[in-house]
Parts: C-alpha cells; structure tokens; sequence
C-alpha cells in the first residue's frame, strides 16, 4: 500500500477517536458562524442600524427643507427629533441653541440643521449643518451616509 494513504489511515483514525478534535474542527466554528449571524442579524428581514436619534431643526420654509424632514421621519435607520419637551411637559420645536446642551446631555449624538438658505441663489448645492458627537468614527460615517443616501435619493 502506498505510505502517503497509509499514514493518511492512521492520522484519520487517530482524529475520529479524538472528540476534542472533532468538536473544535466541526462544531465550534459552526456555533461561531450562528452567534456572529444573530449579533449582526444576517438572516434578518431589516439588517443594519435602526433607531439612531437624530434631532433636526428645521429654519427654512423652503418646500425641499419638508421633504427632507419627511424622508428622514421614514428613514428606519433614524429616530428623528423635532421637538423639545419643556419641564412643564410641554412641547416646542427645537432650535439651533437646544442641541449643544441637549448632546452634552446625551439625548442626542447627531443634529442636522437645516438653515433659512438651504438653496441659494449664488452657490450651487445645498447648505446643511451637521453636529455630530459620536462615541466612535464607524458610527459618525454610517449616520453620514445614511443621511447622503436620503438626501440624494428624496430632496430634488
């Protein structure tokens, strides 16, 4: 008989009585690839972020400032914020001065300002402020594509 197949025989028998072996070769990597696929929600039906609180301010009364605010309210990805609740419990929208301290406070950890000139008539594009105050840089850049993608996709 041919030594390789021999010795191929012998390592093969030694493995299959070695249930150490068989379970960190078959078992853990599978239990590793179910736990990873439920942390990151794989076979989930809405994979990705969900729920990001992002308040917005709204100064403008341009009709594209309300689409925008609309499109962000349908976004899944985001939690939007329009309004302060007072101690009094009552509401009032939020302005620009709200945000610094309401971030400080962890409400919040994105803002969007939409200011009075979102479309100028001497500058090309539109003008947004963003605030961010983001725990790391993967969650800063996934809002910010998150709000290029709704920007590009719903403001004309």
């Amino acid at each position: 008989m041919n030594p390789i197949l021999v010795l191929l025989k012998k390592d093969f028998a030694l493995f299959l009585k070695d249930k150490t072996a068989i379970a960190l070769t078959f078992i853990v990597p599978f239990a590793m690839i179910y736990l990873f696929g439920q942390i990151f929600h794989v076979n989930s039906s809405n994979p990705g972020p969900s729920g990001i609180p992002v308040a917005v301010v709204n100064q403008s009364d341009n009709p594209a400032a309300g689409k925008l605010v609309d499109a962000l309210k349908t976004e899944k990805s985001f939690r939007i914020l329009t309004n302060v609740v007072n101690p009094d419990k009552t509401t009032r929208p939020m302005a620009e001065e709200d945000l610094r301290p309401l971030m400080r406070a962890d409400e919040f950890r994105f803002a969007l300002v939409i200011p009075k000139d979102l479309v100028r008539t001497d500058d090309v594009g539109v003008h947004l402020k963003i605030y961010s105050n983001p725990r790391n840089e993967i969650e800063s850049e996934t809002v910010n594509g998150l709000l290029q993608k709704t920007l590009f996709s719903n403001v004309p």
